[in-house]
C-alpha cells in the first residue's frame, strides 16, 4: 500500500478507500442500508475511524460534518485534512420504498442524480475535491437499454455523459416545477458501475 504524501491525493485515497470498505461492508451483509440516511451515517463512521490515521504532518488534523448548510443546499458530508476539503454528495435508490412498494419514478431518480453532479461541479471553486457516491439494486438506474423519459438522464453502465445541456422531456406535464430546470454539465461522466452482492455501486470524481 502506496498512501500518497501530499495532502490532496492523500485525502483522495482516503475517500476512495472508505468507499471500498463501505461496499465490502454492504456485501458482506454487515451493514443494512435502507435508505440515504443510514448510507451517509455508515460512510461517514469508516471516514471518521480512518480519518486520523491519514494525518502523518505534525499539526494534521481530519474532520467530518454531515448536513452542511451551502449555497442553499446541504452537502450530504464534507471532510477534510487540514485546509483541504472535499464535498460528498449520496444517493441510495432502492428498488423498494420503505413500504415495500416498488418504487416507479425512476426516470426522477436518473434526473437526481445528474442533479447532484451538476450541483458538485459548482461546489469546486470552494473544494478541492467533490465525489458523488451512489448504490441501488434498481436494474432500471444502471441498464442502458431503458426507454422513455429516464432515457434522456442515461445513468446506463458503461454511458458517457458528455458537457452538454440536458433539457427534460417532462417539462410542464408534472405539478412540481422543480423538476423542469435544464441541467448543464461542464465535463464528461462515464457511469461505470461496480456489480456488488445486491447492489451495484457507482463512483464519479467530479472535474
Amino acid at each position: 500500500m502506496n498512501i500518497p504524501k501530499d495532502v490532496k491525493s492523500r485525502l483522495r485515497y482516503l475517500v476512495d478507500l472508505s468507499w471500498k470498505i463501505f461496499q465490502e461492508k454492504i456485501n458482506s451483509k454487515q451493514i443494512k442500508i435502507n435508505k440515504e440516511a443510514s448510507m451517509q451515517l455508515h460512510l461517514s463512521v469508516i471516514l471518521k475511524q480512518l480519518g486520523s490515521l491519514f494525518c502523518f504532518e505534525p499539526g494534521e488534523n481530519f474532520t467530518i460534518i454531515m448536513e452542511e448548510f451551502y449555497k442553499g443546499k446541504n452537502i450530504d458530508i464534507i471532510c477534510s485534512i487540514g485546509n483541504i476539503k472535499t464535498a460528498i454528495e449520496l444517493k441510495c435508490l432502492n428498488e423498494k420504498t420503505a413500504k415495500g412498494t416498488y418504487r416507479a419514478a425512476y426516470d426522477i431518480s436518473r434526473y437526481q442524480i445528474y442533479k447532484d453532479i451538476e450541483r458538485l461541479e459548482s461546489y469546486r471553486t470552494d473544494f478541492e475535491l467533490c465525489k458523488f457516491f451512489c448504490m441501488t439494486d434498481d436494474s432500471k438506474i444502471w441498464d442502458t437499454n431503458v426507454k422513455g423519459y429516464a432515457n434522456s438522464f442515461n445513468t446506463g453502465d458503461g454511458y458517457l455523459a458528455k458537457a452538454q445541456v440536458y433539457l427534460p422531456p417532462w417539462k410542464g406535464k408534472w405539478k412540481s416545477k422543480t423538476l423542469d430546470k435544464e441541467i448543464a454539465f461542464k465535463n464528461n461522466y462515464e457511469f461505470q458501475w461496480l456489480k456488488g452482492d445486491r447492489y451495484r455501486f457507482l463512483s464519479l470524481d467530479i472535474l
